[in-house]
């Protein structure tokens, strides 16, 4: 008996409801034609407004033994498996990530092989090959292996328990650790610490009539157009963070309703002149991936850093305005706004 080759066009794209997860489907959604049918499956799927028109959402689990037949079902020809466990929390289960991680993707990969499906696109941390600046632009499995020596981003808890270990050399990285403040501090700006904060906001609201508006896809595209004109002014592509930056910023607004991200803009005089945007880190903090002012304007960075707490932080305790990369002036303004702690980052390596 011989099984007929499956010719399926069609996509399927595991942990959809992620970060990168939305952003692949979006971009594969983008292509029309060029793909056939595209399916998102995830545990917890975007919200129905923040879906992609033409996408079909499946609830699953890539451990669910019946995977094979939903394969088949959705017609698929190719799968790109980006499903994992990446906020394991302060006391993971190691069993439940040992399932997910490696029982699940063994399943996928056995799945495919039953649908016969055609190609598995599998995304593993840089690390593994290394970051190193003569590497291909696009890494596949037959370049070599060569690893990173250091390994930025380390958590507290687990430097604390290498620094026991004598293989190991542990060193802080003040310039990678994310300050978190108390949202309502963001928020009301009480008290003597923050009456300079409130100058500012109080002297841009006597001069100018402003408007901040909630993003949506549309608004977000004028925002990036804000963004090209900062970058001009700025000279970002001579800057490579600041290039890689201005990319990432790029791909948020280009697939901001596909994210599930939330943000503001302040309109001055009909142009949009700051813009913030940030997402949920986890039920108690929400994170702020980007925030962009006319430097020109007086208190512009100040009143957008305020007015977004004000419409997008009020159900979370904590808001996160991430790390100031060794950057004096930015953190000269971090520190300004009084966080509660830093969340603390480290560099391992092995000890030499």
């Amino acid at each position: 008996m011989t099984t007929s080759p499956n010719t399926h066009s069609g996509v399927m794209v595991t942990g959809a409801g992620g970060y990168l997860g939305r952003l692949t489907v979006g971009a594969l959604a983008g292509q029309g034609a060029r793909i056939g049918r595209i399916t998102a499956l995830d545990l917890r799927l975007p919200e129905p407004g923040q879906r992609v028109a033409g996408v079909d959402y499946l609830q699953g689990d890539i451990r669910d033994p019946g995977l094979a037949a939903i394969l088949r079902q959705q017609e698929v020809g190719s799968l790109v498996h980006l499903a994992a466990v990446v906020n394991p929390g302060p006391k993971p289960d190691r069993a439940f990530l040992h399932a997910v991680e490696v029982d699940g993707t063994r399943n996928v990969l056995e799945s495919c092989l039953a649908a016969r499906v055609r190609h598995f696109v599998y995304t593993s941390s840089g690390a593994a090959y290394g970051y190193y600046p003569d590497n291909p632009a696009w890494i596949d499995e037959t370049d070599a292996i060569r690893g990173n020596v250091e390994f930025a981003y380390v958590g507290a808890r687990l430097a604390s328990r290498l620094r026991e270990d004598p293989a190991y050399t542990v060193t802080e990285d003040r310039d990678n650790s994310d300050y978190l403040y108390r949202s309502e501090d963001l928020i009301g700006l009480v008290g003597r610490k923050y009456d300079a904060k409130r100058n500012f906001i109080n002297r841009l609201k006597s001069r100018f009539d402003y408007n901040y508006e909630k993003l949506d896809g549309r608004l977000a595209m004028e925002c990036f157009d804000f963004a090209e004109e900062w970058c001009e002014d700025r000279s970002c592509e001579t800057v490579e963070g600041m290039r890689k930056e201005h990319c990432a910023v790029y791909q948020i607004l280009t697939n901001f309703d596909a994210l599930g991200v939330v943000g503001g803009a302040i309109r001055i005089d009909g142009r949009i002149v700051a813009f913030s945007v940030g997402e949920a880190l986890n039920p108690e903090t929400l994170v702020v991936h980007i925030e962009k002012a006319d430097g020109s304007i007086e208190g512009l960075y100040q009143t957008i850093n305020n007015e977004f707490c004000i419409h997008e932080a009020k159900k979370y305790q904590f808001v996160n305005r991430e790390q100031d990369m060794g950057v004096p002036g930015l953190r000269k303004a971090k520190e300004s706004y009084h966080p509660v702690r830093l969340v603390e980052t480290y560099r391992v390596k092995p000890a030499s």
